[in-house]
């Protein structure tokens, strides 16, 4: 098997993951100078750095959940599974530019 740098998995999720991965890794070198295994800071540090981005991630979360619940379209929308979405976004023409909607 070869190893292709811009498609380095089957998965389209797990490469946007590396992606992301790779270019925060390439702005924090230039912030900070040392990769994860050069930094030594303590354990509690590690750890109270972590609490502190896992609060974030739940305030970013509980923000999205409020404006979607008080938006009927919105709600409606995210009640949907992702198959749902999909169709319904193949159906309406959803993400495509106006010169393609009228193509179809």
């Amino acid at each position: 098997m070869s190893f292709d740098a811009k498609k380095p998995t089957n998965d389209e999720v797990i490469n946007e993951v590396i992606f992301l991965h790779m270019n925060r890794h390439n702005e924090g070198m230039k912030v900070f100078k040392k990769t994860m295994v050069q930094n030594d800071k303590p354990v509690l540090e590690w750890l109270n750095d972590t609490r502190e981005e896992s609060m974030d991630i739940t305030c970013y979360i509980t923000k999205l959940i409020q404006v979607i619940e008080k938006d009927p379209t919105l709600k409606n929308i995210c009640s949907k599974s992702l198959s749902e979405l999909t169709e319904l976004t193949k159906t309406q023409n959803v993400g495509q530019s106006t010169t393609e909607s009228e193509k179809g």
